[in-house]
């Protein structure tokens, strides 16, 4: 869940992100596209409306765009007086031959713009518009405007027979939507973020819910795999696996010269437990077993394990012990069973245990050596008469 949870957060950033991008640049794309459009169609009306003014043919009978000397006055205040309404800042007027021959800015006039590829471009027939952000400006009315969003546009202008004869470049104030941008933008990523919130949210709710079960249902595997389905306790195959656990931390503190701490196996048996069922019927006998191991599980550490061995034997592990420990916990399951009755279904039923029990030695090369010591000291309380606890050493059993 926190490997998707970044997951999450990190595709919503890369997904807010593009969206960004991605509307700024198709609203930029379609503010730069209306001032072309605009561009051109003014560029054409002043070419018709000038023409006069505005087109002449060079000393080689080319076709050109020029301007007189004496006309530039009444060319320069029609310009302002018919540009001003559009939002045009600033309008240039270039010959075949790269020359400033007209401009609101009497500064440029005469000088040639070589290597603009731009006006390269619309001198070859292409239309091209950029938008641009300018720290400063001076419009039509010789004003300074500070920080302006303008589109450059060269426009390619022909005469009637179709030859390129020059190019209005056509600098257009577009600043106005600029705040409009900003706000489709903000209204756009709060909606898209709540699409998204609510999208991925009901997504991890899904997955939460699912890994929930999914864990409760790992938790029902693992009491599956590792506990006895009558009494509760852990099953035959867990307790092995505990006791080689216990078993092999013991020899690891052996071979690092640490002080082993030592463990314990008890094994229980129910003494003539096969009469109870013969008497009383099984379903009594699971009863009891399902009571004599809630006991044993009073009478251990909260680290010792309680299992059924098999049948109506049961073997506690007990880690961390020494003799006396393991001796001590051997009592207490012995005294507990037998302490009072059983009552099942009306019944009171005494039942006696026998109890064998055997602990880590150095001379234990496997825990299968433990086991069968332990397993060979409950034989021998059983031989003694039952209802006892035996013991026996590698040194006894040699």
């Amino acid at each position: 869940m926190s490997l998707f949870s970044i997951s999450v957060l990190t595709s919503i950033a890369i997904i807010l992100g593009a969206t960004f991008v991605g509307i700024r640049t198709i609203y930029t794309q379609n503010v730069v596209q209306i001032a072309e459009q605009q561009s051109v169609s003014i560029s054409r009306a002043l070419i018709t409306q000038e023409q006069k003014l505005l087109t002449g043919e060079t000393a080689n009978g080319v076709s050109t765009l020029r301007v007189l000397p004496g006309d530039f006055s009444r060319i320069d205040k029609r310009m302002r007086d018919y540009l001003q309404p559009f939002n045009i800042v600033k309008i240039k007027a270039f010959s075949k031959q790269m020359e400033v021959i007209y401009s609101t800015d009497p500064n440029l006039i005469g000088k040639r713009d070589i290597g603009n590829i731009r006006l390269d471009a619309a001198l070859n027939g292409k239309t091209d518009a950029k938008l641009e952000t300018k720290d400063e400006i001076v419009d039509l009315a010789e004003e300074a405007r500070l920080d302006v969003d303008v589109v450059e546009t060269y426009v390619p202008v022909s005469n009637s027979a179709g030859d390129i004869i020059g190019s209005i470049e056509i600098y257009m104030d577009v600043t106005r939507y600029r705040d409009r941008m900003a706000e489709i933008l903000s209204s756009s990523m709060i909606v898209i973020s709540l699409i998204l919130a609510s999208a991925f949210g009901l997504l991890y709710a899904v997955m939460r819910s699912g890994i929930k079960r999914l864990n409760q249902y790992e938790d029902q595997l693992h009491a599956f795999a590792t506990t006895d389905v009558l009494t509760g306790v852990a099953n035959r195959r867990c307790l092995l696996n505990r006791a080689d656990e216990a078993f092999s931390r013991v020899q690891s503190d052996k071979r690092n010269k640490k002080r082993p701490d030592g463990a314990g196996y008890i094994l229980i048996d129910l003494d003539h437990f096969k009469n109870i069922n013969d008497t009383y019927g099984h379903q009594v006998g699971d009863e009891i077993l399902k009571d004599v191991a809630e006991r044993f599980k009073h009478c251990v550490r909260r680290y010792d394990t309680v299992g059924r061995y098999g049948g109506e034997e049961f073997l506690i592990i007990t880690p961390d012990s020494d003799f006396a420990d393991v001796q001590e916990i051997a009592e207490r399951v012995w005294r507990e069973a037998r302490a009072r009755p059983f009552e099942v279904g009306g019944l009171a039923i005494d039942v006696t245990v026998s109890v064998g029990f055997a602990w880590i030695e150095d001379g234990d090369v496997t825990i299968t050596d433990v086991i069968k010591r332990a397993d060979d000291s409950l034989y021998r309380a059983k031989a003694l008469g039952r209802d006892q606890i035996a013991w026996l050493s590698a040194e006894r059993l040699a």
